[in-house]
């Protein structure tokens, strides 16, 4: 492990120094970056487009406001018995709750296999005009 080190060190150095010249062999070499200094900057270019994907396409990532940012509108798991969340009707009084308070965008954060139900959570995005992202 030392002696690869040791190598990529050298294959750095040899890289770095022009080792003939007439100086003694310590100048950088044109065009290298000098060991503990910025490169340059890119030129400036258009700013990248941001999206979050949301269960009915994608939207951009200005538009999602107020966020609940770890929410579960469907979850079915057999070590909850008691604590399921799969009925359809119940998480639509709680979307439309949160819709009528000014929330724009939920993150569903139930697994995949875990009883999310991408069509009910598509259908109560169409229904009350808030984004929902279906994470994991």
């Amino acid at each position: 492990m030392l002696g690869l080190d040791l190598r990529r060190w050298e294959l750095l150095y040899a890289t770095l120094w022009d080792h003939d010249s007439p100086r003694g062999g310590r100048r950088p070499l044109p065009g290298a970056a000098r060991l503990g200094t910025r490169t340059r900057r890119p030129e400036p270019g258009p700013a990248p487009v941001k999206l979050v994907r949301t269960v009915l396409g994608e939207v951009f990532a200005t538009e999602p406001d107020v966020t609940d940012a770890h929410g579960h509108l469907f979850l079915r798991s057999p070590l909850l018995p008691s604590a399921e969340l799969d009925d359809p009707a119940d998480a639509d009084g709680r979307i439309g709750e949160f819709a009528a308070l000014g929330g724009r965008t939920v993150v569903q954060w139930t697994p995949y296999g875990m009883g999310r139900s991408p069509a009910d959570l598509a259908a109560l995005s169409r229904a009350h005009g808030v984004h929902v992202v279906a994470a994991a």
